[in-house]
């Protein structure tokens, strides 16, 4: 793993222990029938300075309990095959890169509203997904990225 995939995987365990952590307010799928947010439409890659990630409509701190998981056509692959849809504005990301003694991915039980508004899947186990942009500076440009976080 590179020294970037390392600061990456230390940042998404970061935000996921804020997620955790912020004042909870709890939801049913049903009552606010949960969509991803649509990426911003004037997104350039190259900018820099630009604010791709999209925020979710709901407040920090937020968990939205599902009654099933989402699928999609594309978004963050599955190891099993298919697909979660992309989070926070992002339209196909990489795939979950789950440790093999961590065992079989478990089923997205809630979406999750961290404290800097980005959207998470909470899975059985307690494990966080996530999909964003982060900008690679050596590429000069904003690459989508998953990141999962394991208790």
């Amino acid at each position: 793993m590179t020294q970037a995939k390392l600061r990456l995987a230390a940042l998404a365990a970061l935000v996921a222990i804020a997620a955790c952590g912020a004042t909870p307010t709890t939801v049913r799928d049903e009552d606010v029938r949960w969509q991803p947010a649509q990426p911003i439409a004037s997104f350039s890659a190259t900018d820099a300075g630009a604010k791709p990630n999209v925020r979710s409509r709901f407040d920090r701190g937020t968990t939205i309990e599902l009654q099933r998981e989402p699928k999609a056509g594309r978004g963050i692959p599955l190891p099993g095959g298919g697909f979660l849809p992309a989070l926070n504005g992002v339209v196909v990301s990489s795939p979950i890169d789950r440790p093999h003694n961590k065992g079989v991915l478990p089923v997205v039980v809630a979406i999750v509203v961290d404290d800097s508004g980005l959207e998470w899947y909470r899975h059985a186990d307690g494990s966080m997904t996530t999909s964003r942009y982060v900008f690679n500076p050596s590429q000069k440009r904003w690459e989508a990225a998953t990141f999962h976080a394991i208790p």
